[in-house]
């Protein structure tokens, strides 16, 4: 995406990390994460040593770190270590965007994150104790007065159809917004934000029946790629559309044969929603196979694959980012609000025409890579 970032002298290092990395919005942390080292399908490489405002005083251990924001993905296995500093970082080079001086950053040190991230978390993050908080981006923007509010909206584009997404810090694009639009309260786990109820998933092939027909409470979480469902329901995806779980690599990969099936089926996908709380809000999202239309390059061998997996139990149960980002997120929306309105929403919309203006609030637009 190309929200460019810079870090002081090494400028040029963060640019080529973000326009071509991809360091994607998340909802659960409060730090910027960067990839390091990366080879060339990471984008690039961000040398700390190579920026003069590079600083690690104050944090014990050399700054390095067990990744402990990564709360949910824990029981996914999803670990490592970061580490972790503070530098000058600036939203955009050369637009005018803010620069914020002592900007928490980690150098992720593992290939469970594949690409670098940025937290959209209002918490403060913490180290060893919480007597030290670190203030989150959002949060420090905020008290600057260089957005209103700390709401923010996140739609990711789709690479299939050639469709930009955007980033707006401190409000949203009312021209995404559809007639599909839902709000759910925040759960009582700050972590596991937004955590809402998956009522069904049904495609529209001719005398189909339901992929899932039984509400599970689970996690919309874009740091994840797969979709965790229950093994029932992977069953149902195996008989349907005749996948094959590859015990070795642990996903569903697919043949010539089976990739050529689906692709002249064209199934559409449709996930419903409803908040955790049952009180009746509920958003259909459909998305075409296109969306799960993916292949595994590095560190495996480049073959295609169905972005499900088996989920162990229901800590496990996640919509990631072939539901929530990416290629799918063009047609969904979620826009966090502050606490004082306890609510999110996930909202089925429409591209935008990017002549749409949001005073006050910081919006990016944001081109995403295939």
């Amino acid at each position: 995406m190309y929200c460019a970032l810079k870090s002081n002298e090494a400028a040029s290092y963060l640019e080529e990390l973000v326009q071509d990395l991809g360091t994607d919005p998340m909802l659960a942390t409060s730090s910027l994460q960067l990839v390091a080292p990366c080879a060339s399908s990471r984008g690039g490489l961000f040398k700390s040593n190579d920026s003069t405002s590079w600083s690690t005083q104050s944090l014990s251990n050399a700054g390095v770190f067990e990744l402990t924001t990564e709360y949910a993905e824990s029981y996914l296995g999803l670990d490592g270590v970061g580490a972790y500093g503070f530098d000058t970082l600036s939203l955009g080079l050369n637009t005018g965007l803010p620069t914020l001086s002592r900007a928490l950053i980690a150098g992720l040190s593992t290939n469970n994150y594949w690409l670098g991230s940025l937290g959209l978390s209002r918490w403060p993050f913490n180290f060893s104790n919480f007597d030290d908080p670190q203030p989150s981006l959002l949060t420090t923007l905020f008290k600057q007065s260089q957005i209103p509010s700390l709401s923010w909206a996140y739609t990711a584009g789709a690479a299939y159809r050639n469709s930009y997404g955007s980033l707006t810090l401190g409000g949203y694009d009312t021209t995404r917004h559809g007639l599909n639009t839902s709000s759910f309260p925040f759960g009582p786990d700050q972590a596991k934000d937004p955590l809402v109820t998956l009522g069904s998933i049904t495609y529209d092939t001719l005398g189909s029946i339901p992929l899932l027909t039984q509400d599970i409470d689970i996690l919309v979480d874009s740091m994840v790629t797969h979709l965790w469902l229950p093994t029932t329901v992977c069953h149902a995806f195996e008989q349907a559309f005749n996948l094959t779980w590859n015990e070795t690599l642990e996903l569903y990969v697919l043949d010539d044969n089976t990739h050529q099936q689906l692709l002249a089926q064209k199934p559409t996908f449709k996930f419903t929603l409803t908040d955790s709380n049952h009180i009746g809000n509920t958003v259909d999202i459909s998305l075409p196979y296109a969306a799960f239309d993916l292949s595994i390059t590095q560190p495996y061998v480049e073959q295609r694959y169905f972005p499900l997996k088996r989920a162990h139990n229901d800590s496990q149960f996640t919509l990631g980012e072939s539901f929530s980002k990416k290629r799918t997120s063009s047609r969904t929306t979620v826009v966090e609000t502050s606490r004082l309105r306890k609510h999110s929403s996930l909202v089925e919309g429409y591209p935008s025409s990017w002549s749409q203006s949001i005073p006050q609030a910081l919006i990016w637009k944001l081109l995403e890579g295939s």
